[in-house]
């Protein structure tokens, strides 16, 4: 007698979720190295961008430095000392204002016409 035993070669509906929950908790895990990856990526590119910025703001300090020091020497024949620096701290504190004036309209949100 010829007796095939009858064993399902269809996957089972346990085994089905296991593979679900499993795949899921990978997707999971993935999406949070990603996010992770992500998020270093950030972080340096942040800290190059605001390193990079340190460095031109120093520069243009330095600039600014040359500048009002050539402006007092061409002037140090025709007026003294104090008036030159006080000339240089009007034109510094009326560009300052000028400059604070810009950066908070910039900063105030717009309303919408």
């Amino acid at each position: 007698m010829d007796t095939v035993s009858s064993v399902s070669t269809e996957p089972s509906i346990t085994g089905a979720v296991e593979r679900m929950v499993s795949a899921s908790e990978q997707l999971v895990v993935n999406r949070l190295e990603l996010l992770l990856l992500d998020g270093k990526a950030a972080l340096s590119s942040g800290l190059q961008a605001a390193i990079a910025g340190a460095f031109a703001v120093a520069a243009l300090f330095c600039g600014w430095l040359c500048v009002n020091g050539a402006i007092a020497a061409s002037l140090r024949q025709t007026l003294p000392m104090t008036g030159i620096f006080g000339i240089l701290a009007a034109i510094n504190v009326a560009i300052a204002a000028i400059a604070g004036i810009a950066a908070r309209s910039l900063a105030t949100p717009q309303k919408a016409k």
